[in-house]
């Protein structure tokens, strides 16, 4: 069984009412850690609750203390990593702007040995063609100086 259901405007009133409400007792709690514990406790006939409670209040000062610092190193390590980021990225930049010089450098190269290369397998094929040529002369001519059996007989 469903719960019960709110109106489209109780739902919006109570998303817009909800940061708010939130926010004030954030502040109402933080507030309350900020003001002085109650005199009427710390002015008690119990001599270990008032040591109790200003151990407590120097532990948690010293939480608080720890956690500040913290925080200020986590901001000076945040601060360091960015520069480090940031140098590496100009290190980056700069080795790419010398990989485009150099290949720029590379295209005549690579020009002229794609030339000799076309120029090599123009060679090897007239060189073989003119092998086999040469081939085929000696055949026939070795064809055309012996003596076939028909005439031997």
């Amino acid at each position: 069984m469903a719960g019960p259901t709110r109106s489209a405007e109780e739902a919006s009133a109570f998303e817009r009412d909800a940061p708010s409400a939130l926010g004030a007792l954030v502040a109402s709690t933080r507030e309350g850690l900020r003001k002085p514990v109650a005199p009427a406790l710390l002015s008690s006939t119990d001599p270990g609750l008032e040591v109790l409670l200003r151990s407590s209040l120097a532990r948690l000062e010293a939480r608080v203390r720890a956690l500040e610092g913290q925080g200020v190193r986590s901001d000076r390590r945040a601060a360091e990593l960015a520069g480090l980021a940031q140098a590496l990225t100009e290190e980056q930049r700069t080795l790419l702007i010398r990989l485009d010089r150099l290949e720029e450098q590379m295209k005549p190269w690579q020009q002229k040995e794609a030339q000799v290369q076309a120029a090599h397998a123009l060679l090897y094929k007239s060189a073989k063609s003119k092998a086999r040529a040469t081939v085929q002369q000696k055949q026939y001519t070795a064809a055309a100086t012996t003596p076939s059996r028909t005439d031997l007989q």
